[in-house]
């Protein structure tokens, strides 16, 4: 079967914005044992009046669990969906996990998501972006336990990192793993002045 994520972005609707996720049979039909009718929805609730969901990562665990991330209320926040399409009440709070922000930050986003085996359990890799006030973006990267807690193992014990390469529109858009359970981040980073364009 084939899983889409969309979104929409209720901010000039004046209501929260929600996220998506449509699965189609092998056929291209809604599948009508996923959520309602084959589409899945959860709300991005704001607290801060900026009613929007955007830029999303979408991974499968083996379990059929479903992953979205992108940025909610202008943080970078991680949903689990149950493989019928129900919002998994045991990860994170409800459902949803918040990222930790960075001090100075105005918003971050997921740009990717990928599942890595790490201590017996099957933890949850996101990388993505954060733009502090300065507008000079960061790479974002964390990991996520299976609860959709911070993974204290990782990054020093805070369970995510921030990294800026050049100047502006860094980000990490893809993830790999290596045999041994190193990570490849690749991303991309905008500079200044001179050659605009650095991929890495």
């Amino acid at each position: 079967k084939v899983l889409i994520s969309g979104y929409n972005s209720a901010a000039i609707l004046g209501g929260n914005a929600s996220l998506a996720v449509v699965r189609l049979n092998a056929d291209g039909s809604l599948d009508p044992a996923f959520g309602a009718a084959g589409i899945a929805t959860a709300a991005c609730v704001s607290t801060l009046g900026l009613n929007w969901w955007s830029k999303q990562g979408l991974a499968l665990q083996s379990d059929g669990r479903i992953l979205i991330g992108g940025e909610c209320d202008r943080v970078a926040t991680v949903f689990r969906f149950h493989s019928d399409g129900t919002l998994d009440a045991g990860f994170g709070v409800g459902g949803k996990a918040i990222l930790p922000a960075d001090p100075g930050q105005v918003h971050s986003t997921v740009l990717v998501l990928k599942t890595q085996e790490s201590g017996g359990e099957e933890k949850v890799l996101v990388g993505g972006q954060l733009e502090p006030a300065s507008w000079r973006a960061k790479w974002l990267l964390a990991r996520l336990n299976a609860d959709g807690s911070m993974d204290a193992t990782f990054a020093g014990g805070a369970g995510i990192l921030f990294q800026q390469w050049r100047h502006y529109d860094e980000g990490i858009v893809d993830i790999a793993l290596l045999p041994d359970d190193r990570i490849i981040a690749y991303g991309s980073s905008i500079a200044a002045a001179g050659p605009n364009l650095s991929d890495f």
